[in-house]
């Protein structure tokens, strides 16, 4: 909004009329930057080094909770319990609609001792190919800038030419100027909302500059080794296509835009597993979600 006239005080909803301003920094800082930066990277520091988790509730929630997701039906694995005289106790991701009878018969389950060996070795091949890890990441993430700045700056050209056209003609009152005037401030408010939506296509941009910034330290900050380690720092979800083929999502946690069935996985690796005399080999890796 802005004040059409001070005697009047009178408020209008500024639709492109005038220009509108973001003000950074408008207040005087109790520190420098550089040094809130620095006391922001000793607290994440501290945060890994004693396993630290902000707002973490009084029950520890698992990781393996809510962790797979189901792509036939859509719904949450959950961890079953499954007792053997031979085998002893043993816990599975199971799909939530066999919860208690079998619904879903295209699901399988996983042995979360065997997903969490998967899941390292999913960290340790992220870990060992940075240069693969930072191709993708730019593939999934990043995009060519320049044709938004340039269309940003064509917007500002024609809104400022239909405002110097209006000013030129603010004094006259006849009916035709008067139309005039209401079809270039219209037009001026059409442009006014295209160009927000450019600005807020390149704010997305930055907002993909944090959520890299965040995905790496997470992977930084997972061991290669710790099987109890909360992994879910770094990956989202898991959909269970099968018991041999797994897809960890990182990035955006939003999976309800997404076809589970044909995730393209990247940065793969497989795992054999053996069961009493049977041996089956799994396929993983991970799909970057915007």
């Amino acid at each position: 909004e802005f004040t059409e006239k001070m005697s009047s005080r009178r408020t209008v909803p500024n639709r492109g009329q005038k220009d509108s301003y973001y003000i950074k920094d408008a207040h005087p800082a109790i520190i420098d930057r550089e040094t809130w930066d620095k006391a922001c990277a000793l607290r994440a520091s501290r945060r890994v080094l004693y396993k630290v988790q902000i707002g973490r509730p009084k029950n520890v929630t698992k990781p393996e909770t809510s962790f797979g997701i189901c792509p036939y039906c859509g719904k949450n694995y959950f961890i079953k319990r499954l007792a053997n005289a031979k085998t002893g106790i043993k816990y599975t991701l199971t799909c939530g609609s066999n919860r208690s009878t079998l619904t879903c018969r295209d699901s399988e389950s996983v042995f979360i001792d065997d997903l969490k060996e998967i899941i390292l070795e999913q960290i340790k091949i992220l870990k060992e190919n940075p240069l693969s890890l930072k191709k993708e990441l730019k593939s999934a993430f990043y995009f060519d800038k320049a044709p938004l700045e340039l269309k940003i700056n064509t917007l500002n050209e024609q809104i400022n030419t239909l405002r110097m056209r209006i000013n030129e003609i603010a004094n006259k009152n006849d009916e035709s100027y008067m139309l005039l005037k209401d079809e270039m401030g219209l037009k001026i408010e059409n442009l006014v909302t295209e160009r927000k939506q450019a600005e807020n296509a390149l704010l997305t941009q930055s907002n993909y500059d944090h959520l890299v910034k965040d995905i790496l330290e997470s992977l930084n900050s997972l061991s290669t080794t710790d099987k109890e380690q909360n992994y879910r720092t770094l990956f989202q979800r898991m959909v269970v296509k099968s018991r041999t083929d797994l897809t960890f999502i990182i990035g955006n946690p939003d999976i309800s835009k997404l076809d589970l069935m044909s995730l393209h996985k990247t940065m793969e690796g497989k795992y054999v597993i053996q069961v009493r005399a049977q041996m089956y080999e799994v396929s993983f890796g991970v799909f970057f979600n915007k």
